[in-house]
């Protein structure tokens, strides 16, 4: 077993660890993991480049889950809303000046190249919507229709981008949730919220799922158009949970607000220029 195995079982037997004992401060895993990493981040880089210099991932699972009796599956297609390129396309493309965000100097000349798209994608929140944390069927179809008519296809989650990029990004995107949902359903048999608590937690030291730059980049973008991407899917998703946030003293869209933020650690969209 090589140093960067020893140590993602060392920071999973830390995790249960702190929970055993009552301790659910997310700061004070990543300070620990954070202390594991310096100890052994010269043995980890090494086996890192024995085995092609990422660290590995879990074996794939059918990307929609569909077919899992452990998951309450949730389509991406119920956050569509009938028409929306029609209503939308010249509007924003106008709010945006023909450009696209994700290709720096690419103008948008023939629209019939290019893709209406979400910025923070839909994938993500039927993602969200798989986690037991719903009381009954009501509290969720709240949720789903406040998703669709508020949050992923409100004016600012839209952008105009090349058909390419739009397939690579929303594949990246599906894989990445994908690994997400493989490690719940291997640490706990559900989609849970644990999961993103465990994955948040070792996120910047030795990370237990691809990160969304690792997949973005596999799907042969550019450097420049992974980093927009993933600033303005960042911006996106922080717009995501303050209009959960700002819904009210209500509890479920207060846990979708924090989760969302919790997506938005597990995917490290901190950008900086």
């Amino acid at each position: 077993m090589c140093s960067n195995q020893r140590d993602q079982l060392d920071v999973k037997g830390l995790i249960r660890e702190l929970k055993n004992n009552a301790i659910g401060n997310f700061r004070q895993v990543r300070a620990i993991v954070a202390t594991i990493r310096s100890r052994k981040g010269n043995a980890e880089r090494s086996c890192e480049k024995k085995e092609g210099g990422a660290a590995k991932a879990f074996a794939k699972l059918d990307a929609d889950f569909s077919h899992d009796s452990r998951v309450i599956y949730c389509d991406p297609k119920e956050f569509r809303q009938a028409n929306l390129r029609d209503r939308m396309f010249e509007l924003i493309r106008t709010r945006d000046g023909d450009r696209d965000p994700y290709n720096a100097g690419q103008m948008i000349m023939d629209s019939a190249a290019f893709h209406l798209e979400h910025i923070g994608e839909a994938q993500i929140a039927a993602f969200m919507c798989q986690l037991k944390i719903f009381q009954d069927t009501e509290e969720r179809d709240d949720i789903v229709e406040f998703y669709r008519d508020e949050v992923v296809n409100a004016m600012p989650n839209l952008c105009i981008t090349s058909k390419d990029t739009n397939k690579k990004k929303g594949k990246a995107t599906t894989n990445a949730l994908g690994e997400m949902m493989i490690y719940s359903l291997k640490t706990y048999d559900q989609p849970d919220v644990r999961a993103l608590d465990d994955i948040c937690a070792t996120a910047f030291n030795v990370p237990i799922v691809k990160s969304f730059n690792d997949h973005l980049c596999g799907e042969k973008l550019s450097r420049k158009s992974t980093k927009a991407i993933r600033r303005e899917t960042g911006q996106a998703l922080q717009r995501w949970k303050n209009a959960f946030l700002d819904h009210g003293e209500t509890p479920i869209y207060e846990e979708f607000g924090r989760q969302t933020q919790m997506v938005y650690t597990a995917f490290d969209l901190h950008v900086v220029d």
